[in-house]
């Protein structure tokens, strides 16, 4: 009875230092964010703020703004899937169409950063059954970890390719890399690539959900630390016909 209590209370004890290390790297990664828009809402209340420093500080904002918000969905999401609670709302999608606006989307932040950007699409439109809200959120989720990932004068690059049965999705940079070792448990929950800059490690958790959700899969590949790595999904090839 004794072994038995002491082992309730190792586990009690693991599930609490757990949250206490969570709630500490949410404290962590939402300081960052809020800190530039205090900063960049200081600009705009200075007495007599210049065009251009008004400018730079409503993108400042709007940036920051946006990554606070997809980190809240991308928490929210977790916990919705790890209640079993999430729905998807499958039509047939273009992929094309879903690739060409996360383009768009993430374009300009690799530009900013001195990051070449290219992107690669068969012959469209390429339909799979799939809800594309989700799919987005995954390519996002991929997309803005290589351009965080990949110093400036780097490449990061999106490939869509169709097959009979399945459509592949490989978005490879040539940054950071990830160690071997990392590579079995970075689709974990709080787990995270690289210490430094590792951010919450949400992220490729709730790829890995939604991309199970749709009957793929997800793995990603890396020759090492400072090499670079891949990220590739595949989503099964499953239109339905038209009622």
């Amino acid at each position: 009875l004794l072994t038995r209590e002491r082992a309730d209370r190792g586990v009690a004890e693991s599930e609490s230092e757990q949250k206490s290390a969570f709630l500490a790297q949410v404290a962590h990664e939402l300081r960052q964010p809020l800190g530039a828009i205090t900063t960049a809402a200081g600009l705009l209340d200075a007495a007599n703020p210049s065009a251009a420093a008004k400018d730079r500080a409503l993108r400042v904002i709007t940036k920051q703004t946006e990554h606070l918000r997809r980190l809240v969905d991308d928490l929210l999401d977790l916990s919705r899937m790890t209640h079993h609670e999430l729905q998807l709302s499958k039509v047939n999608v273009d992929i094309c169409a879903v690739v060409e606006d996360c383009c768009h989307s993430i374009e300009p932040d690799a530009t900013g950063r001195g990051i070449r950007f290219v992107s690669s699409l068969p012959d469209c439109p390429v339909s799979i059954h799939a809800d594309a809200t989700r799919i987005r959120q995954v390519l996002l989720n991929l997309l803005t970890n290589a351009v965080k990932f990949t110093e400036a004068g780097g490449e990061v690059h999106l490939i869509v390719e169709q097959h009979t049965s399945e459509v592949v999705i490989r978005v490879s940079d040539t940054g950071r890399g990830i160690a071997s070792d990392r590579l079995s448990t970075i689709f974990e929950m709080f787990q995270t690539g690289d210490g430094e800059r590792g951010g919450l490690g949400v992220g490729l958790a709730v790829v890995k959900g939604l991309t199970e959700m749709h009957g793929g899969t997800v793995h990603a590949t890396s020759p090492g630390l400072g090499r670079g790595s891949e990220f590739i999904v595949r989503l099964p090839n499953n239109i339905r016909p038209a009622a």
